[in-house]
């Protein structure tokens, strides 16, 4: 990724002449980046497996606080990825202020509870 960007801030400069293709060529041609292709691989079976469950989870009905903190825990934590569960300094604002209402939402001891996870 720092490649990546590195050579995208370059050609916004005018100091890289490549094309969109030919960077991102580069860097798919690199080691780092075959092997981080090669672990994101490996782990499709696991992800598949998860995804199965977050979909058989997400057909009942929240219809107490702890069920709603549970799915508010599942979307955070696997359904919208790393940008959503930092600590609260370390997330961006619209992911913070939207992750606060999802917690506001589940609301009592168990939005509590959510809440503590990211300070």
């Amino acid at each position: 990724m720092g490649e990546t960007k590195r050579l995208e801030r370059e050609a916004r400069e005018g100091r890289c002449t490549l094309t969109p293709d030919e960077r991102w060529a580069l860097v798919g041609g690199m080691p780092e980046c075959k092997e981080n292709n090669r672990l994101v691989k490996l782990q499709e079976p696991f992800y598949g497996r998860m995804d199965a469950f977050v979909e058989q989870m997400w057909q009942i009905p929240a219809q107490t606080a702890e069920g709603r903190r549970t799915k508010a825990m599942v979307l955070l934590f696997c359904i919208l990825g790393p940008d959503w569960h930092g600590a609260e300094e370390e997330t961006d604002y619209p992911e913070r202020h939207a992750r606060t209402f999802l917690i506001e939402l589940v609301g009592g001891e168990s939005g509590e509870r959510l809440r503590e996870q990211f300070v």
